[in-house]
């Protein structure tokens, strides 16, 4: 994809729009239609059907929670919060560029009680005193370093967990996610006393170079882990209802969400 982000002067007359196209060329999602703006093409993310679930399963769905939301991206699952009436929502994104866009979001859309800060989830996490009704995880476990200690810390800090994400299977090593994969870096960790093998994944791009457009985690690469595993954990944990929304696969990576509470 061609993006223009580059220093200029906008000579038309300021408005929402001349704000979004500061980022022209290089946003994925695109707004609701009944805004009249104009972003990205992909239309399924305002209307996130994993918002909508979680929100007709919670007891009075988001109205009024105080929610922690890792990894926003372009901030529109941030907005479906705020348009479901929840009280607060922090929401963490590390990437500078998904955090600005996020920003202008929140200028465009009014979105009074969605606070976007700008850093590492994890770190947060271990640095907060703070309880939330709902810890909001999508898209975000695959792309760490530390996934049993991400776990582990957004447990801490609340009793109901969203996680969507990827995991390791052993099909993906013959498949066309085979060159990813480095099993020699694998880890083995031991939480609680149950062993771990954490399977090492690769973007296989250069991190100082990165596209405007990117979707990744901090580092390199990340560790993936099996279903069983991230389950696990999650029981280990104190998790004991695992209300499942989905589970799929995506170019060959099988995914699932699930609703975690403790019991």
């Amino acid at each position: 994809m061609e993006t223009t982000l580059r220093t200029r002067y906008c000579h038309e007359a300021p408005s929402a729009q001349t704000a979004l196209d500061i980022f022209k060329g290089v946003w994925k999602s695109s707004l609701p239609m009944a805004l009249n703006l104009q972003t990205g093409a992909a239309k399924q993310f305002f209307a996130d059907p994993r918002v909508m679930w979680a929100n007709s399963v919670l007891p009075g769905g988001f109205a009024g929670l105080e929610i922690l939301e890792l990894g926003p991206f372009e901030g529109y699952d941030s907005y479906l919060f705020s348009k479901f009436g929840a009280k607060l929502v922090t929401s963490i994104e590390a990437n500078n560029i998904n955090f600005l866009k996020c920003l202008l979001l929140k200028d465009t859309l009014g979105l009074r009680s969605v606070h976007f800060l700008h850093g590492d989830s994890l770190k947060y996490l271990d640095n907060t005193n703070s309880r939330f009704d709902v810890i909001w995880a999508s898209g975000v476990l695959y792309h760490s370093e530390q996934p049993i200690n991400l776990l582990a810390s957004i447990a801490t800090h609340t009793d109901r967990i969203f996680l969507w994400t990827h995991f390791f299977t052993s099909e993906m090593l013959m498949n066309a996610n085979r060159p990813y994969f480095d099993s020699g870096k694998n880890l083995e960790q031991v939480f609680q006393g149950q062993a771990y093998t954490l399977h090492y994944r690769s973007y296989l791009n250069d991190a100082q170079d990165l596209p405007l457009h990117y979707e990744g985690g901090l580092q390199s690469f990340s560790y993936w882990m099996t279903r069983r595993d991230i389950e696990r954990v999650l029981r280990t944990l104190g998790f004991s209802s695992l209300r499942y929304h989905e589970t799929g696969e995506m170019e060959g990576m099988p995914y699932f969400g699930l609703l975690a509470e403790r019991g």
